[in-house]
């Protein structure tokens, strides 16, 4: 789940990982360009939340990516300044 959506510069995701692992973060642009990418080490199994703070890109619509182990997610978003 991210939220809210559309976000002014920051959105905050919440996700569930089934075991222990990294939990990696990218966002893309409709071109397909990466314009954030983070890493979250040594996550334990369970929920977890991350804010995402976009405020150096402009309005848009952006996937955000979430790599963690065997869990992987994409969601679209909407930035609107």
């Amino acid at each position: 789940e991210v939220y809210p959506n559309p976000f002014n510069s920051s959105a905050t995701i919440n996700y569930y990982i089934p075991s222990a692992t990294n939990a990696v973060f990218s966002v893309y642009d409709l071109n397909g360009k990466e314009v954030y990418r983070e890493t979250r080490n040594h996550q334990s199994f369970g929920n977890h939340r991350f804010t995402i703070n976009l405020h150096d890109q402009p309005t848009g619509e952006y996937f955000i990516k979430i790599n963690a182990g065997e869990y992987q997610a994409l969601r679209k978003v909407v930035c609107v300044r």
